[in-house]
């Protein structure tokens, strides 16, 4: 029972590129099929067992789903908390169940498998990209074998197409969680020599690395910049200072080589974007009028602005009805950890303590860890950094991440024992 039950979280995991083909079963796409059935019958199995493994995991699983519900409850956008309800559901289910059927050992696997399951992005790139720049547009709906099919609505279309340029999104609604996707993707091939022979992990890692560029997002990005940077100054103070003098001399090379070769990618129109665009002209005036600023701000405010919202939160959307200070909002404040205060009030701090600790936590038994586990790690980092600039924590694959790191670090803790 338990060999079936891992597997068929292994299938759903690499299903979760799935997500945007949708069935003829009634809409549904085949990853939520097998999520459902997964979670179903694992939930059974621990029912049967009648134990699970202790650790903290369990009340982060309990927080998640009490706060889903009354997030649902207290919103003002009854379509919009249905979904994220459900969402916050699955959430709390993989919190609680992957520690119940895997450990340390399976990372490895499970890694591979979360790699796998972003292959489909490549075509997906490449039929997109060509019908951009061939056929004048990308088609709201797409035909596919046995009866499954791709819809897409005008909103995602415009932020896929947006200023007459291409933004690679699919298989997920938005560029940026893309962008987190593949920089989560990246960090993972880079940190892990023994996933793959060395020409296919190279391949992987200049495809995956072109997707995010041409999504056009900072999002992963910038989550990747801020954790080497982090990582390279931590390795270096802890090294001798022959060792520190090599890194620092690599470093100030590569910043030489950037310097060099960047003018000639300054009429790339991807790099234009991510980079000059909103470079240019910077100042904290400009920063202040940001949305990715102002709108997280607000929603700071909003959490802030009584009891009532600072214990409970406003409720899963409910912003979309509500006016910012400094700016119009959509029903998520762009920011992971503002929506989680915001929406959730004291319970969605708590889940914010909870995750910043799980990293910190992981982070510094890296010495202790092997390939798989390291990079797990790095990449849960680097999604969580990436997180700060967008809404990352609602994406399957950082859930999966997430999921998987609370496993290690139980796993690390009872052995400790």
């Amino acid at each position: 029972m338990n060999n079936t039950i891992r597997n068929l979280f292994l299938l759903t995991i690499l299903l979760s590129g799935t997500q945007v083909i949708s069935s003829p079963f009634g809409g549904l796409s085949i990853f939520q099929i097998s999520l459902l059935i997964t979670v179903f019958v694992a939930l059974l199995g621990i029912i049967r067992k009648r134990t699970v493994r202790k650790g903290i995991y369990l009340f982060v699983s309990f927080v998640w789903v009490v706060s889903s519900v009354v997030a649902w409850l207290v919103s003002i956008n009854p379509s919009w908390a249905n979904s994220y309800f459900l969402l916050g559901l699955m959430t709390s289910f993989f919190i609680l169940l992957f520690p119940s059927y895997f450990d340390r050992n399976d990372v490895f696997i499970l890694e591979k498998t979360l790699i796998r399951s972003q292959y489909i992005v490549l075509p997906f790139s490449i039929y997109f990209y060509y019908m951009f720049y061939t056929n004048g547009g990308v088609p709201n709906h797409l035909d596919l074998f046995g009866g499954f099919y791709i819809d897409l609505d005008d909103d995602t279309l415009t932020r896929g197409q947006a200023a007459s340029l291409l933004r690679l999104m699919l298989p997920y609604s938005t560029p940026p969680i893309l962008s987190l996707v593949m920089a989560m993707c990246v960090i993972m091939l880079l940190s892990n020599k023994d996933l793959y022979s060395k020409i296919m992990r190279y391949f992987l890692l200049l495809s995956y690395s072109l997707v995010l560029i041409m999504t056009g997002s900072r999002t992963g990005f910038i989550g990747l910049c801020l954790f080497a940077v982090v990582h390279l100054i931590l390795k270096m103070l802890s090294f001798s200072r022959e060792k520190s003098a090599k890194y620092f001399v690599t470093i100030l090379g590569v910043m030489i080589i950037a310097i060099i070769v960047f003018p000639f990618l300054s009429d790339v129109v991807y790099i234009q974007k991510m980079f000059i665009n909103r470079t240019e002209g910077f100042s904290c005036e400009s920063l202040m009028s940001d949305r990715h600023f102002t709108v997280p701000l607000d929603g700071f405010l909003i959490w802030i602005s009584s009891i009532q919202n600072f214990l409970i939160g406003i409720g899963f959307g409910s912003s979309l009805f509500m006016t910012g200070e400094h700016t119009f909002l959509p029903p998520y404040f762009l920011n992971s950890f503002i929506t989680l205060l915001a929406e959730r009030g004291l319970m969605g701090l708590l889940l914010c303590i909870f995750l910043i600790s799980l990293s910190v936590s992981l982070y510094s038994k890296r010495a202790m860890m092997n390939y798989a586990e390291k990079s797990l790690t790095y990449a849960f980092i680097v999604g969580m950094l990436s997180c700060v600039f967008y809404e990352g924590i609602n994406c399957y694959f950082f859930i999966f991440v997430m999921s998987i790191s609370f496993m290690v670090n139980v796993d690390f803790k009872i052995n400790r024992r």
